[in-house]
């Protein structure tokens, strides 16, 4: 794709496009083969539709894929990685996805569950009754979520107060199911890892014992 046209009449689309150039075509990049003779204001005009109508008509959350954040009502658009600060992930078909944030407790559920599996390593798949009791305990801190049992993601949703928004379905052969997923305090990810190895550490005493 040609973006020379960008060049041939600047002050014009400066002008009458109020500087929505840059971000509408690199949205729009991947759909759209443009040619070097187009006109480049017919083709903004194409581009944006409503590019001349009055700013308060225009509607981002008709905008196919745009959706408000629960939290504070900004326009999110995961699919274009256009979202606000609260913005975590998306959960599709059991499982949460497009998160880097994830990756955190992902990480710190994993090193859990390897000390999980250290435990019945040591003591056996039935341990004593005292240190089942103590195992059992040290995982009331998470609500009883289990590595042995539950996946990250189910941990992560059961655990973390999490908004969501609408529910998106796709059709066809890769069809699927989800929503965005929306965290109002970024520290309550932070806490919450912070509690899961506390609960490693008192497994990991217990394999010891």
């Amino acid at each position: 794709m040609s973006l020379c046209i960008l060049d041939k009449s600047n002050s014009i689309l400066k002008t009458r496009f109020r500087g929505r150039v840059d971000a509408t075509f690199q949205h729009h990049c991947a759909f759209w083969q443009l040619h070097d003779n187009t006109d480049s204001v017919l083709a903004l005009e194409f581009l944006l539709p409503s590019a001349n109508q009055p700013a308060h008509q225009n509607k981002p959350m008709n905008d196919e894929g745009t959706e408000p954040c629960p939290v504070c009502e900004k326009p999110n658009n995961p699919g274009a990685c256009i979202t606000c600060k609260h913005y975590f992930g998306m959960y599709s078909d059991g499982e949460v996805i497009w998160s880097d944030r994830f990756e955190g407790f992902s990480d710190a559920w994993s090193r859990l569950s390897a000390t999980s599996s250290d435990f019945y390593d040591t003591h056996g798949r039935r341990p004593p009754r005292t240190l089942k009791t103590k195992y059992r305990k040290a995982f009331k801190a998470v609500s009883g979520f289990d590595p042995e049992d539950d996946s990250a993601s189910q941990a992560l949703l059961g655990l973390l107060d999490l908004e969501h928004g609408p529910t998106v379905e796709t059709n066809g052969m890769l069809s699927s199911s989800g929503h965005s997923l929306y965290l109002a305090k970024a520290t309550d990810l932070d806490q919450l890892i912070a509690r899961l190895e506390t609960v490693r550490l008192e497994i990991s005493a217990l394999c010891t014992s």
